[in-house]
Protein backbone atom coordinates (compact mmCIF):
# COMPACT_ATOMS: atom_id res chain seq x y z
CA UNK A 1 0.00 0.00 0.00
CA UNK A 2 2.89 2.34 0.78
CA UNK A 3 4.35 1.85 -2.72
CA UNK A 4 0.97 2.58 -4.28
CA UNK A 5 0.65 5.83 -2.35
CA UNK A 6 4.17 6.82 -3.36
CA UNK A 7 3.43 6.14 -7.03
CA UNK A 8 0.34 8.37 -6.85
CA UNK A 9 2.52 11.01 -5.22
CA UNK A 10 4.99 10.84 -8.11
CA UNK A 11 2.13 11.09 -10.61
CA UNK A 12 0.74 14.12 -8.79
CA UNK A 13 4.20 15.73 -8.85
CA UNK A 14 4.29 15.17 -12.61
CA UNK A 15 0.98 16.97 -13.01
CA UNK A 16 2.10 19.86 -10.82
CA UNK A 17 5.32 20.13 -12.80
CA UNK A 18 3.38 20.25 -16.07
CA UNK A 19 1.11 23.01 -14.74
CA UNK A 20 4.10 25.02 -13.50
CA UNK A 21 6.42 24.56 -16.47
CA UNK A 22 4.43 23.74 -19.60
CA UNK A 23 2.54 26.63 -21.20
CA UNK A 24 0.77 24.32 -23.65
CA UNK A 25 -0.50 22.16 -20.78
CA UNK A 26 -1.95 25.26 -19.13
CA UNK A 27 -3.52 26.25 -22.46
CA UNK A 28 -5.23 22.85 -22.64
CA UNK A 29 -6.43 23.25 -19.03
CA UNK A 30 -8.04 26.59 -19.85
CA UNK A 31 -9.69 25.06 -22.93
CA UNK A 32 -10.88 22.16 -20.74
CA UNK A 33 -12.37 24.52 -18.17
CA UNK A 34 -14.15 26.46 -20.91
CA UNK A 35 -15.65 23.32 -22.46
CA UNK A 36 -16.73 21.96 -19.07
CA UNK A 37 -18.31 25.28 -18.11
CA UNK A 38 -20.33 25.65 -21.30
CA UNK A 39 -21.26 21.97 -21.23
CA UNK A 40 -22.70 22.41 -17.74
CA UNK A 41 -24.47 25.68 -18.54
CA UNK A 42 -26.19 24.30 -21.60
CA UNK A 43 -26.88 20.76 -20.41
CA UNK A 44 -25.36 18.43 -22.93
CA UNK A 45 -26.39 14.78 -22.91
CA UNK A 46 -24.44 12.13 -21.00
CA UNK A 47 -22.95 10.51 -24.09
CA UNK A 48 -21.75 13.94 -25.27
CA UNK A 49 -20.15 14.59 -21.89
CA UNK A 50 -18.42 11.20 -22.05
CA UNK A 51 -17.04 11.98 -25.52
CA UNK A 52 -15.79 15.42 -24.46
CA UNK A 53 -14.28 14.02 -21.23
CA UNK A 54 -12.44 11.31 -23.16
CA UNK A 55 -11.04 13.83 -25.62
CA UNK A 56 -9.94 16.14 -22.82
CA UNK A 57 -8.17 13.26 -21.07
CA UNK A 58 -6.47 12.19 -24.31
CA UNK A 59 -5.18 15.69 -25.04
CA UNK A 60 -3.84 16.18 -21.51
CA UNK A 61 -2.23 12.72 -21.51
CA UNK A 62 -0.67 13.37 -24.92
CA UNK A 63 0.75 16.65 -23.64
CA UNK A 64 2.27 14.84 -20.63
CA UNK A 65 3.78 12.18 -22.92
CA UNK A 66 5.17 14.93 -25.13
CA UNK A 67 6.79 16.60 -22.13
CA UNK A 68 8.31 13.29 -21.00
CA UNK A 69 9.63 12.51 -24.48
CA UNK A 70 11.18 15.97 -24.79
CA UNK A 71 12.89 15.59 -21.41
CA UNK A 72 14.29 12.15 -22.29
CA UNK A 73 15.51 13.38 -25.68
CA UNK A 74 17.20 16.38 -24.02
CA UNK A 75 19.01 14.05 -21.63
CA UNK A 76 20.00 11.55 -24.33
CA UNK A 77 21.03 14.13 -26.90
CA UNK A 78 22.07 17.45 -25.35
CA UNK A 79 23.60 18.63 -28.64
CA UNK A 80 21.57 19.20 -31.81
CA UNK A 81 20.68 15.98 -33.57
CA UNK A 82 18.27 15.48 -36.48
CA UNK A 83 16.85 12.31 -34.88
CA UNK A 84 16.22 14.15 -31.62
CA UNK A 85 14.33 16.78 -33.59
CA UNK A 86 12.22 14.10 -35.30
CA UNK A 87 11.37 12.55 -31.92
CA UNK A 88 10.35 15.89 -30.42
CA UNK A 89 8.41 17.02 -33.49
CA UNK A 90 6.60 13.68 -33.73
CA UNK A 91 5.55 13.85 -30.08
CA UNK A 92 4.30 17.41 -30.57
CA UNK A 93 2.49 16.27 -33.72
CA UNK A 94 0.69 13.59 -31.73
CA UNK A 95 -0.61 16.25 -29.35
CA UNK A 96 -1.77 18.30 -32.32
CA UNK A 97 -3.67 15.31 -33.76
CA UNK A 98 -5.50 14.79 -30.46
CA UNK A 99 -6.20 18.53 -30.11
CA UNK A 100 -7.68 18.74 -33.62
CA UNK A 101 -9.78 15.63 -32.97
CA UNK A 102 -11.05 17.12 -29.71
CA UNK A 103 -12.07 20.33 -31.46
CA UNK A 104 -13.92 18.25 -34.07
CA UNK A 105 -15.78 16.38 -31.31
CA UNK A 106 -16.66 19.65 -29.56
CA UNK A 107 -17.95 21.16 -32.80
CA UNK A 108 -20.09 18.07 -33.36
CA UNK A 109 -21.42 18.05 -29.78
CA UNK A 110 -22.26 21.74 -29.66
CA UNK A 111 -23.67 21.91 -33.18
CA UNK A 112 -25.99 18.98 -32.48
CA UNK A 113 -27.44 20.56 -29.36
CA UNK A 114 -27.66 24.14 -30.68
CA UNK A 115 -24.81 24.77 -28.25
CA UNK A 116 -22.86 27.28 -30.33
CA UNK A 117 -25.90 29.52 -30.63
CA UNK A 118 -26.42 29.39 -26.87
CA UNK A 119 -22.68 29.95 -26.22
CA UNK A 120 -22.71 33.14 -28.31
CA UNK A 121 -25.95 34.32 -26.68
CA UNK A 122 -24.42 33.72 -23.25
CA UNK A 123 -21.28 35.65 -24.19
CA UNK A 124 -23.38 38.54 -25.49
CA UNK A 125 -25.46 38.67 -22.30
CA UNK A 126 -22.55 38.15 -19.87
CA UNK A 127 -19.60 39.79 -21.58
CA UNK A 128 -18.22 41.08 -18.27
CA UNK A 129 -17.94 37.60 -16.80
CA UNK A 130 -16.61 36.18 -20.03
CA UNK A 131 -13.99 38.94 -20.26
CA UNK A 132 -12.89 38.26 -16.67
CA UNK A 133 -12.68 34.52 -17.37
CA UNK A 134 -10.68 35.18 -20.54
CA UNK A 135 -8.28 37.47 -18.66
CA UNK A 136 -7.82 34.94 -15.86
CA UNK A 137 -7.33 32.13 -18.37
CA UNK A 138 -4.75 34.14 -20.30
CA UNK A 139 -2.92 34.98 -17.09
CA UNK A 140 -2.93 31.31 -16.08
CA UNK A 141 -1.54 30.23 -19.44
CA UNK A 142 1.37 32.64 -19.25
CA UNK A 143 1.98 32.16 -15.51
CA UNK A 144 5.57 31.05 -14.93
CA UNK A 145 7.31 29.73 -11.87
CA UNK A 146 10.98 29.48 -11.15
CA UNK A 147 11.98 25.85 -10.81
CA UNK A 148 15.55 24.81 -10.16
CA UNK A 149 17.21 23.09 -13.11
CA UNK A 150 18.74 19.75 -12.27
Amino acid sequence: MKKLCRSFGFAFCGLVSAVKNERNFRTHLVAMATVIYFSAVYGIEKWEAVCLSAMIALVLAAELFNTAIEAVVDIASPEKNPLARIAKDSAAGAVLVFAIASVAVAVFVFSESQGWKRVFEYIKENYGYVTAFAALGTGFIFFRTKEKKQ
